[in-house]
């Protein structure tokens, strides 16, 4: 009888230790919460450092698992799509994904089939068409152009207004909508005949000398007017080296530290800048919204751009 009971005593505790190990075993994965991959540009520039910052710490706060597939932004469209391609075959619950085009067919194939194997995907920064993602997060970029191009025209004091635009080989979609909503604005104004545009390769060894050359013929009387970060810093270290900080009037589109130090000394005069941690914060924050089951009430959500000055930037 004692051989009975202890054997019936060893096969409880065999099974109630079973139990525990199985039940701590799946409490962290409970804890985990869903998973997901953000296909990204590298953190080697202020903007998608705060991008990067956004996810990361917003999918921590969520309990989300976060796989990352980075690559460098001036690369061809399909080092893109072979990260993309990765998080899907890894099976994750859900993609974060920025790239500055889908153009390409396998691009375009792999969110399709990304979408019909129920995962779900939040386009950031660059959309795409609505049945190739759930949720666009981004900057109303027609909206920030005419912003910028509203400002401009509250300012007096200039005789030509200076577009310093990229080759358009190196041009994104963002800030092709920029130039053109903020061309479009100004072109129903009465300052439309004092516009000069420049295209300029930001790549070109020639592009500070360029730049010299357009501010120093004339140097007073000069509105630059930048669409995107490198083009906005490459004008700033321009004006700063000729000391035409009280004759030219720059404006620019940029988020780094270093664009908000011109502002500060008089170099940039009006910058538009957005929330760039907020933009990978939301992104994280409606994939979630998704996976939980919660109906969004919108496909497209934006984040605000802000208008910088000398008199404001210490708000």
């Amino acid at each position: 009888m004692k051989k009975i009971w202890g054997f019936f005593t060893v096969l409880l505790l065999i099974c109630t230790a079973g139990f525990f190990l199985l039940f701590y075993r799946s409490e962290p994965d409970e804890k985990d919460g869903y998973r997901i991959a953000a296909v990204m540009p590298a953190s080697t520039g202020h903007f998608w450092e705060g991008v990067w910052r956004g996810v990361e710490t917003t999918a921590y706060a969520l309990s989300l698992r976060l796989s990352e597939y980075s690559y460098d932004t001036n690369v061809s469209e399909e080092v893109m799509t072979n990260n993309l391609e990765k998080a899907i075959l890894s099976q994750v619950d859900g993609i974060l994904l920025c790239s500055n085009q889908y153009s390409s067919e396998k691009s375009q194939e792999l969110l399709r089939l990304a979408r019909d194997e129920g995962i779900k995907v939040v386009l950031c920064d660059s959309d795409a068409g609505p049945e190739l993602r759930d949720i666009f997060i981004g900057v109303d970029n027609t909206q920030a152009g005419q912003l910028g191009a509203q400002k401009l025209l509250e300012q007096s004091g200039f005789d030509r207004i200076l577009l310093i635009q990229q080759s358009r080989d190196y041009v994104s979609l963002p800030t092709m909508k920029r130039q053109t909503s903020f061309k479009e604005a100004l072109a129903s104004s009465d300052k439309a005949d004092k516009v000069v545009e420049f295209q300029l390769s930001e790549n070109d060894d020639t592009y500070y000398q360029t730049v010299q050359q357009l501010l120093m013929t004339d140097g007073s009387g000069n509105a630059v007017v930048c669409f995107n970060a490198s083009s906005t810093l490459l004008a700033a270290q321009t004006v700063k080296r000729l000391n035409l900080e009280e004759e030219v009037l720059l404006l620019g589109f940029c988020e780094t530290a270093e664009a908000f130090q011109y502002v500060e000394s008089g170099v940039i005069d009006i910058l538009i800048t957005q929330d760039t941690e907020g933009l990978g914060r939301m992104g994280v924050e409606k994939l979630e919204e998704l996976l939980s089951g919660q109906t969004p009430d919108l496909d497209t959500y934006y984040v605000d751009m802000k208008i910088v000055t000398k008199e404001n930037i210490d708000r």
